[in-house]
């Protein structure tokens, strides 16, 4: 067992460019030198790497091009080589490496967009509950006698729920850049910066929206554990953003995204 663990790591190695001497002295040659012989495992390993990451980041490989993708996917996979058996997590650090290359300078935009890619699959793969409608939200509201001015009042969002921004124009990107899409629209990235939440709806479909600057912080603190009073009054560091906690309620029900509504008594 031992030698079998030394083996392992050291084609582990091998796939890195790392102590490739030592492994071949352990591979016997049989009509094929033993380096040519470990170049096929090598590269059938690189192969389905490339084609996992293709899978998993489709609007990235659309956006540079197969052969450019493929040459920074092969780079990539020696590198980061995957950390469990299920591919479609693999690439859980490809976004931050493409921020890492200077080659995409000029696409500042690319890492998002791999970030949204990678957002959009966990949030497919993501745990299903039951999520309240509006109707109901406002039914839970009432039933719990609950005071909208309560400090006690925490909301739970359904598994999926995701958050994300960006500093470009990301969703419309993604949205031109799809199989389906047949609009040519373009797009300007200097048009601001763009908040996003992604969630499965009742139905298992995947929706995307985008959120106004108020709403998606309010958002946030609620998913960071604040009650609905403390994530309200963040609101108010907003410079120029006019937003009450019922107008944010409002807007938190039509989106139907909380599996529960939780009212904890005060001492």
């Amino acid at each position: 067992m031992e030698r079998l663990l030394k083996m392992q790591y050291g084609f582990k190695l091998n796939v890195e460019n790392k102590n490739r001497e030592w492994l071949e002295t352990q591979v016997m040659a049989n009509g094929i030198a033993a380096k040519d012989r470990l170049k096929i495992y090598e590269n059938n390993i690189c192969h389905s790497l490339i084609i996992a990451l293709q899978d998993n980041f489709p609007v990235t490989l659309r956006l540079l091009g197969q052969e450019y993708f493929d040459s920074i996917a092969m780079d990539y996979s020696r590198e980061n080589l995957p950390r469990t058996p299920l591919l479609m997590n693999y690439g859980e650090n490809f976004p931050e490496y493409l921020s890492q290359l200077r080659a995409l300078d000029d696409y500042p935009y690319m890492e998002d967009i791999a970030k949204l890619e990678q957002n959009w699959r966990k949030c497919y793969h993501a745990a299903d509950r039951a999520i309240l409608s509006k109707e109901a939200f406002w039914d839970e509201m009432l039933m719990e006698d609950a005071e909208l001015s309560s400090r006690n009042i925490y909301i739970e969002f359904t598994p999926s729920f995701i958050l994300m921004s960006s500093s470009y124009p990301i969703d419309k990107i993604w949205q031109i850049n799809q199989d389906d899409n047949i609009n040519s629209e373009d797009y300007n990235l200097t048009g601001g910066a763009c908040y996003l939440t992604i969630f499965k709806d009742e139905e298992f479909k995947m929706t995307m929206f985008k959120l106004p600057k108020n709403l998606y912080v309010f958002l946030q603190n609620l998913a960071n554990g604040d009650s609905l009073v403390q994530a309200s009054e963040q609101l108010e560091k907003i410079e120029g953003e006019g937003f009450t906690l019922t107008e944010a309620l409002v807007q938190l029900a039509e989106l139907e995204i909380t599996t529960e509504i939780k009212i904890i008594s005060k001492d």
